[in-house]
């Protein structure tokens, strides 16, 4: 298939036809079966250079004038895009042609942006800069009260961003150990093991 996309950003063995993206783009949909504003698809396609920005911002709208995709509004009341029974039925020749390597690192990619976003929600991290360095606030959110708001002074912002990143890496870890603590329960402390799922940040 002869390339007609633009290949600026784009990675070895990334998309470089205008069909291919498109079909990406419902697979990606169809694949986590929710709504994916335009920056998020971005952020997801662009990860690992499998496709040009522009190429994608076009993809994007003429895949609603096809009506493979359609506009809606998400929880937020930003514009998202969620594919449609045709979109889906596109799908059917992805194998065909889209790579499998580039298949598996769109959803990888997608998924990870979801669970980033779901632990965003329930883990907030603020970094407030004072004369001397940083204010680090890290809060565990739950359905009534916080479960957990600690703050923590760094010297500078380097080291605050690595707080941060660490936190919500594995926010559970940091709450079971400032809990054992508090309560003495050194036997459950010393027994801490961080989280084995993949670092999100």
């Amino acid at each position: 298939m002869p390339y007609d996309a633009f290949s600026e950003g784009v990675e070895l063995g990334g998309l470089r036809t205008t069909y291919e993206i498109n079909i990406l783009v419902c697979y990606v949909l169809k694949s986590v079966g929710t709504a994916f504003t335009k920056q998020q698809l971005c952020d997801v396609l662009q990860q690992d250079g499998l496709v040009n920005y522009f190429e994608l911002t076009n993809s994007i709208n003429e895949l609603v004038k096809l009506e493979q995709i359609k506009p809606e509004k998400n929880a937020n009341g930003e514009e998202a895009y969620r594919v449609t029974e045709l979109g889906a039925k596109a799908c059917g020749v992805i194998e065909r042609t889209v790579s499998a390597s580039v298949r598996d690192k769109a959803v990888k990619a997608a998924m990870r942006l979801m669970a980033r976003e779901n632990r965003e929600r329930m883990n907030k991290v603020d970094i407030t800069q004072v004369k001397d360095g940083c204010i680090v606030t890290m809060r565990m959110l739950d359905v009534g009260s916080d479960l957990m708001e600690l703050k923590l002074f760094m010297p500078d912002k380097l080291q605050a961003d690595l707080v941060k990143r660490q936190f919500l890496n594995d926010p559970q870890l940091l709450y079971k150990g400032v809990l054992s603590l508090l309560l003495r329960d050194l036997d459950d402390f010393s027994g801490l093991e961080p989280s084995e799922e993949e670092p999100l940040y």
